[in-house]
């Protein structure tokens, strides 16, 4: 295969994105995109850019009301806000290049690659005691990739539906390496979207053992509802529901017990403190979120917060509710492609999934606008390019990599 920059940038940004900020990996999405379109000489033709304007008009009125806010809060604010037009561009483009097959196999290895550097990384600092309590690891290098979970919801039913990956002792060794990798990231978010992963999966495959799987869930979780057991990730799963409610903030102990909750109730408060106009297309770039109180965040002491845990309040507030009307066209009419073969079919399946776990986790990690999920924006607009086959010139899907 001929060398191309954006062919290692692609071999790199799964070992990256454990070690660089979130400025430089989204950087090298930009770098990524720039390398494709120069290289290939040619932007991918599709209907599919129709679908971007969902995501690039809330930009256009936010703007409007932007002006004359501060140069440095409009490029902060940018940075968020274009995440998800930009990287799903860089997927359209990147459709050109990679096939839907590839596709397949290149979220195996960024998803095994990544977890395999972790653990690696996770038994240097803790060895073997790192299986009795992930969450130490967590306190000490925090990661967590969905390509690791869309890893093994692949290879658990690729086979099912006629898709021949790896050979079966790799394909074991894979999900080891990848379920170890997923347990180590003590990430409770993590877990509940391998859940709704395999839910698609199988309500699309099998409704028995959808419902069997449904059944065993709800058992597992009242047990670690339930239980008295002195684990910090039951005890985290647990303080779910304390952490992200709203309700009485009198003291700074409830304000740090429940301070998702309180971030995103100030948030809403600042929201709806605007004219109708703000309630519709937003309050601008500059518009930020005081807390009233001082709370310790990034280790040093805020009041006064630019982008929140909660993507929808954040949406709310710079953008407002239209800007979120846009979001849910944009999330409907993709997950209404139609797929015209039994790979693309099965990365319909994926998308359905993409589209849930950032619609989920967008409430608690605000995945619309990180770079933590980004990868699931790349994806989509992947898929956008390889449905449209009429879009390729010279270069049919079957022709990608």
């Amino acid at each position: 295969m001929k060398f191309k920059l954006s062919y290692f940038i692609l071999l790199v940004l799964p070992v990256l994105s454990i070690v660089v900020n979130a400025k430089i990996y989204w950087s090298l999405i930009i770098l990524l995109l720039f390398f494709i379109i120069i290289e290939e000489k040619v932007f991918v033709l599709t209907k599919g850019y129709n679908l971007l304007l969902y995501l690039g008009i809330p930009l256009i009125w936010t703007s409007f009301f932007s002006f004359g806010d501060h140069f440095h809060y409009i490029i902060q604010t940018l940075f968020y806000l274009t995440t998800p037009l930009i990287f799903t561009f860089t997927g359209i483009q990147l459709s050109r290049v990679v096939g839907s097959l590839f596709l397949l196999k290149y979220i195996i290895y960024s998803g095994t690659i990544g977890a395999f550097i972790y653990i690696l990384i996770s038994f240097f600092n803790l060895g073997f005691h790192v299986f009795l309590n992930p969450y130490e690891m967590r306190e000490i290098l925090p990661w967590g990739s969905i390509t690791t979970v869309i890893t093994l919801v692949i290879l658990f039913f690729s086979r099912k539906n006629g898709i021949e990956l790896v050979d079966n002792i790799y394909r074991k060794i894979i999900i080891i390496i990848n379920i170890i990798g997923l347990y180590f990231t003590a990430s409770r978010t993590y877990y509940l979207l391998f859940i709704i992963f395999i839910f698609i999966f199988l309500y699309k495959n099998n409704k028995k053992l959808f419902l069997l799987f449904g059944i065993v869930t709800t058992l597992m979780i009242s047990f670690i509802l339930t239980s008295n057991l002195d684990n910090k990730i039951f005890s985290k799963i647990k303080s779910v529901g304390t952490e992200t409610s709203m309700g009485d903030y009198g003291t700074q102990e409830e304000i740090n017990t429940k301070y998702r909750g309180f971030e995103t109730f100030m948030a809403l408060k600042t929201y709806a403190s605007g004219s109708s106009m703000n309630l519709i297309f937003g309050h601008g770039f500059e518009k930020q979120v005081d807390l009233g109180v001082e709370v310790m965040l990034g280790g040093e002491m805020r009041s006064v917060i630019p982008v929140l845990h909660n993507g929808y309040a954040y949406l709310l507030l710079k953008g407002g509710f239209l800007s979120l009307i846009f979001y849910f066209i944009f999330f409907i009419k993709v997950s209404k492609l139609k797929a015209s073969n039994y790979i693309l079919n099965f990365n319909r399946k994926i998308i359905s999934g993409s589209i849930l776990a950032l619609i989920v986790s967008n409430f608690v990690i605000g995945t619309f606008f990180s770079v933590e999920m980004s990868i699931l924006w790349i994806i989509i607009g992947v898929f956008i390019g390889h449905v449209d086959k009429a879009s390729y010139l010279e270069l049919p899907i079957k022709k990608g990599i």
